[in-house]
């Protein structure tokens, strides 16, 4: 049998931690413009999705993966 092993030995460098923020902030970048935030009021009219909803928020957004040809044209050119 073998022994556990200390997984977790490998440790960033200052620079690479640098990097890995950077590039964090430039995806924030990029995606700002695409990104929406809700109002009290918007939060209130979407509601959230209970756990039954969710499973079938997630079952029809794996049928649009696994069947794109059934979607409409305009929601493949929007989300190729």
């Amino acid at each position: 049998m073998m022994g556990l092993t200390n997984l977790n030995s490998t440790h960033l460098s200052s620079a690479k931690i640098t990097a890995a923020q950077d590039a964090i902030a430039a995806l924030e970048t990029a995606l700002a413009e695409i990104t929406v935030n809700l109002s009290p009021e918007d939060r209130r009219r979407y509601g959230s999705i209970n756990e039954q909803n969710k499973l079938f928020v997630n079952k029809v957004y794996d049928y649009n993966q696994s069947q794109s040809n059934l979607s409409s044209a305009m929601s493949r050119i929007c989300n190729p």
